[in-house]
């Protein structure tokens, strides 16, 4: 009797997206043998993942695997050698697929298609367009225009964003998936709270729209008259940078401050101890917090943008406000303090999140798109 041998992926993840890669890779390292690159920790604290956390990842499922560091900026001319340097790691692996979200601005995928077959590469997209507040945003924007033309197959994070790719690239190979639940274990301490606690939670970024809920939180005081609640604002951003939200806030006594790197050891915690995620972003694709915060059935206010209104159903999983509207969002919190509804809304969470959203939900989509491929080059 002939045994079938697993066919071999490449899979190259920056340090970025380790947390939407590692649920999947668990699953898919069941069907298909994958050897796994990881780039980055130069700047390792952007990352949430410590070095001997995914080391325990690949022991346990049995990856093999291997850390490379990018020394240079992408502004950097040298960048190049540290590009060809992981076209030389990978032409060494006999792969049937590779499967990269390292985009490597401004030429990686211009080089790696010179060395390997195009209908062998998956693309994983998660902007197909880039955030208002990037930089070099059209040096960018052309880089990912040309290298879309050039490739045959890739992966979207929501069919919003596949509707947006479509109209430009009609002829290409997707795989849409959602983004899997993010899981950073049980909560150590849960405490009551008489007051809603709403929470902020992420890299602070102009995008995110921190200055919206910050003056929502003076309206909500000033002109609703509502002071029962707290806001926790948890995520990395510079003392420079926070300056300038800190002219917004006006009322201290109700804001918790964690402008830091939060560790995975502290995510339970503050998820669990809150009652509402607010995401009061100014343009979205898909979002990382908004996963986690359904992991732990927590209900969602959120910007009225299609990259929410695909995962939020409002007053069934949570809100949406008027994008960039604070006396909207101010509105919309208000409601949630005087009408609390989060047991409703977390039951209704729980029961989309086991039908649509859990890795064991997901991967067979990623299985099927990959045999696909595989059928086709075999």
């Amino acid at each position: 009797m002939l045994i079938k041998k697993k066919a071999s992926i490449y899979w190259i993840t920056p340090e970025s997206f380790l947390d939407v890669d590692i649920p999947v890779i668990e699953q898919l390292v069941k069907e298909y043998k994958i050897f796994w690159h990881i780039i980055g920790f130069d700047r390792s604290y952007r990352g949430m993942y410590s070095l001997s956390e995914i080391d325990l990842v690949a022991k346990k499922n049995h990856i093999n695997y291997i850390i490379h560091k990018q020394k240079f900026r992408f502004s950097n001319p040298l960048i190049i050698l540290f590009y060809l340097q992981i076209i030389r790691k990978i032409r060494k692996f006999k792969m049937d697929l590779l499967y990269t979200s390292y985009l490597g601005e401004p030429i990686f995928l211009f080089l790696l298609i010179l060395y390997i077959p195009v209908n062998k590469m998956v693309i994983a997209n998660h902007d197909i367009y880039l955030h208002s507040s990037e930089k070099n945003i059209q040096v960018k924007n052309l880089y990912h225009k040309f290298y879309r033309k050039l490739y045959s197959n890739f992966h979207l994070f929501s069919n919003t964003q596949t509707t947006l790719f479509r109209q430009t690239f009609e002829n290409k190979k997707i795989l849409t998936t959602p983004l899997c639940i993010k899981d950073f274990g049980k909560p150590t301490h849960v405490n009551k709270s008489t007051k809603v606690r709403f929470l902020f939670f992420g890299t602070i970024l102009p995008y995110k729209g921190l200055d919206i809920l910050l003056n929502a939180v003076n309206y909500l005081i000033e002109t609703c008259n509502t002071t029962n609640f707290t806001l926790t604002i948890a995520g990395n951003i510079s003392s420079r940078e926070w300056n300038e939200y800190a002219k917004l806030v006006k009322y201290p006594k109700f804001i918790r401050l964690e402008t830091r790197t939060i560790r995975n050891i502290e995510i339970a915690d503050l998820f669990c101890n809150s009652d509402y995620l607010v995401l009061p972003y100014k343009d979205v694709t898909q979002c990382g917090p908004l996963m986690i915060a359904f992991n732990y059935f927590l209900p969602v206010i959120a910007s009225d943008l299609p990259g929410f209104g695909e995962y939020i159903s409002v007053c069934e999983t949570g809100y949406l406000f008027n994008n960039k509207d604070f006396k909207n969002l101010a509105e919309v919190m208000a409601n949630c303090i005087q009408n609390n509804y989060q047991d409703f809304l977390s039951g209704n969470i729980m029961r989309i999140v086991k039908n649509k959203f859990t890795p064991e939900v997901i991967s067979p989509q990623y299985i099927k798109y990959f045999n696909t491929l595989l059928y086709e080059l075999d």
